[in-house]
């Protein structure tokens, strides 16, 4: 999962479904682009990569969570993940402004979450750029 670009916050998706997928795959794909664009900036000073994977349950596979969990700093690595769980009642509905928020408050809170964790375990890491720089991805995100 080492990142071979100059990509600091990474979002991949694990996807439970055809239905899941095409319903949520265009906004994904949009907020990994502002991710992308906006985060490159942030400066992780030891950590390489910050890599969140969204598990969004569908027909096919379910993990039947919600939230952020897993949080796993590869300090050799220099790398921390993050799963974020997206529950069928989130896409399901279509509501695109729904699915959006709820992408973009879990990012935030996982990145919030990331910070805390990899500072208790003596990791540095800047917060402040980090979270501007999330402003800036929520507010070109929701405004889309």
């Amino acid at each position: 999962m080492t990142n071979t670009n100059s990509d600091f916050v990474t979002l991949g998706a694990d996807v439970g479904g055809k239905n899941a997928f095409n319903v949520t795959n265009q906004h994904v794909l949009a907020l990994r682009s502002l991710l992308r664009q906006e985060c490159s900036k942030a400066s992780g000073g030891f950590l390489k990569e910050i890599a969140l994977v969204l598990r969004v349950d569908g027909s096919v596979q379910a993990w039947g969570k919600s939230g952020v969990d897993n949080i796993s700093l590869q300090k050799k690595k220099a790398f921390v993940t993050a799963d974020i769980f997206v529950p069928v009642d989130v896409w399901s509905t279509g509501d695109a402004s729904s699915i959006r928020r709820l992408l973009m408050d879990q990012v935030r809170c996982a990145i919030r979450f990331v910070i805390e964790d990899v500072n208790r375990q003596g990791v540095a890491l800047d917060g402040k750029t980090l979270e501007d720089a999330l402003e800036r991805v929520r507010q070109l995100y929701l405004d889309d």
